[in-house]
């Protein structure tokens, strides 16, 4: 049994990863500030804040953990500098300096983002970032504060892509909503591809990479994402089958122009509107990321795409006021 420490364990991702663990028999400690999306893990996490140096280095020698997945981070694209990132920089030296005291620890994950490049670019190397943020700038700066420790601990980078799946936010359940309500409109003759992940996978993946040998994963960046590009339409036509919706409609792109633009109208007003022309812009654009690396090290994954789905149309049925972001 593994003692496994998780910050940001009540966040989308570490509340999945607190059960994965839990269903594992380890034992499983968070830090974090807000309380628990799961209510079965209420008695999971301590209250921490990351950029309380002495409070971090205090809860991780007490709890002296096998594995650290270091998640917790300011994740929102709102910030307008990087000195609105502390969590991302500051947040991460606490976290190392502290991981760096232990003599019991076999692994340190630290979650970077795929957004040190924007979306659609390929990076020739994980040197190569082009942040396209100031989100995108404070997760370069978690790369960087992490590789300054390579000398003192077996650390392991990862960048998620677009992870969705139980427990995710309310904002991020849209698609879903939108293809049950018969809402949903596809571009007619457009091919999106995105390369996107379901949460079972992605903790799967967290877990293994925690696992795997050093000569493997020590030291490494790796993107977490299903290991294969969805294509949207495929994806949304899924959605609507397991959820027994009407028939997706495909409508000329410029349709859905218009529709963004007004949308961005009525957003202007203070009102919401689902579509809005950067949703679309984001819509549109083809994700790329070389997920190589990590189907080598982790394996075939648990879930396919139809069981991903039904597992999410579950849960959203049994929590349907679940609000959180």
């Amino acid at each position: 049994m593994s003692r496994v420490l998780i910050t940001g364990s009540t966040g989308f991702i570490g509340t999945n990863l607190v059960e994965l663990y839990r269903s594992r028999g380890d034992e499983v400690r968070g830090l974090d500030l807000a309380p628990a999306r799961d209510p079965a893990h209420s008695d999971v996490s301590i209250k921490v804040d990351i950029c309380d140096a002495e409070a971090v280095r205090k809860a991780v020698a007490e709890f002296r953990p096998n594995v650290i997945h270091h998640l917790a981070a300011r994740t929102d694209i709102d910030g307008q500098t990087l000195a609105d990132y502390p969590a991302n920089t500051t947040g991460v030296r606490n976290v190392l300096e502290a991981a760096r005291q232990l003599d019991s620890l076999d692994r340190i994950i630290v979650a970077s983002s795929q957004l040190v490049n924007p979306t659609n670019y390929v990076p020739t190397d994980e040197f190569d970032v082009h942040p396209p943020n100031a989100y995108g700038e404070s997760k370069v700066e978690t790369e960087k504060i992490t590789r300054e420790f390579t000398e003192q601990l077996p650390w392991v980078l990862i960048r998620p892509t677009t992870i969705w799946g139980p427990w995710f936010g309310v904002k991020y359940q849209g698609l879903y909503q939108q293809v049950k309500a018969g809402r949903y409109m596809h571009p007619r003759g457009q091919q999106i591809r995105k390369v996107w992940g379901f949460v079972g996978n992605a903790t799967y993946c967290l877990s293994r990479l925690a696992d795997a040998p050093a000569d493997k994963a020590v030291h490494k960046v790796f993107y977490v994402a299903d290991y294969e590009p969805y294509d949207l339409l495929e994806y949304a036509e899924t959605i609507r089958r397991v959820q027994g919706a009407r028939p997706i409609r495909q409508v000329p792109p410029i349709a859905l122009v218009a529709i963004a633009r007004f949308g961005d109208v009525v957003r202007a007003t203070g009102r919401s509107f689902p579509l809005y022309t950067y949703r679309l812009k984001n819509f549109f654009a083809q994700m790329r990321a070389d997920v190589t690396p990590l189907r080598d090290v982790c394996g075939p994954a648990p879930y396919d795409i139809e069981k991903s789905v039904e597992l999410t149309v579950d849960w959203m049925r049994r929590y349907p006021d679940f609000d959180r972001n």
